[in-house]
């Protein structure tokens, strides 16, 4: 992950990938942080489905922008196993980061668990 990121934000997206990575469903998990990293609120969202999940923009642009917050954090995962990101997944998180760009709030990642491993948005060069 991110060196940036606090250890409690790499704490809670520990916590998030090791109870999610065998899901049945997908679920969303939205971190709110300040400039300095501290957590400002955590969000989380499971769709009724395993394969898809919805990515809440407005209700994550809305909650950052109440929150004052600098920077947001998404995780979510693939119950099927596989981390590569689906086109679905990119088209949202590229939807997301153009949403908050003109409050100069920042998409630090987009991670997505499934099974043992993990993709980083960032990581990647998507972000």
């Amino acid at each position: 992950m991110q060196a940036m990121l606090s250890s409690h934000a790499l704490s809670r997206l520990d916590r998030f990938g090791e109870s999610h990575r065998n899901a049945m469903a997908e679920a969303v998990l939205a971190l709110f942080l300040a400039r300095d990293g501290q957590i400002l609120a955590e969000d989380r969202t499971t769709s009724g489905s395993g394969h898809a999940v919805d990515l809440p923009i407005r209700r994550i642009a809305a909650r950052a922008l109440l929150l004052e917050a600098d920077e947001i954090l998404i995780a979510h995962n693939h119950p099927g196993g596989d981390p590569t990101p689906s086109r679905q997944d990119i088209l949202a998180t590229n939807r997301l980061e153009r949403a908050l760009f003109p409050f100069a709030i920042r998409l630090t990642d987009h991670v997505i668990v499934a099974g043992g491993a993990s993709f980083s948005f960032r990581q990647a060069g998507l972000l």
